[in-house]
């Protein structure tokens, strides 16, 4: 009964997560569920304040789909996005404007995906 409370515990603590993050960060929500169900929660930072501030300016800046992570050891049998989906071709110039931002977050690593959101071919 104990593996069984903690497992559902677990799974609404993922749930309120996701809720948050697509909440933040619109371009998640179209995301397939079976593949949400299968992604490194852990990584993935809901971005607030200026944290969300910095992540939208980016993305617009880039012209990517901008994901904030915390760098954590991955999580055994889960997914990270940039496994599944590819990243921005981003030029010098944007690399710098990345870099910039992350320099200022503390912490918060960001990470720039292709738009439109496309698999990476192995996957």
């Amino acid at each position: 009964m104990n593996f069984r409370r903690g497992t559902l515990v677990k799974e609404a603590a993922a749930v309120d997560r996701w809720a948050r993050l697509t909440e933040a960060i619109p371009w998640l929500r179209g995301l397939d569920p079976a593949l949400v169900r299968r992604l490194d929660l852990d990584e993935l930072v809901v971005p607030v304040g200026a944290v969300a501030d910095a992540r939208i300016a980016v993305e617009r800046a880039v012209d990517a789909h901008v994901m904030t992570y915390r760098h954590v050891p991955a999580t055994p049998g889960r997914r990270q996005l940039c496994q599944v989906f590819a990243t921005a071709p981003l030029g010098p110039p944007a690399v710098a404007v990345l870099q910039a931002a992350e320099a200022r977050l503390d912490g918060v690593l960001l990470c720039a995906y292709a738009r439109p959101l496309r698999r990476r071919e192995q996957d």
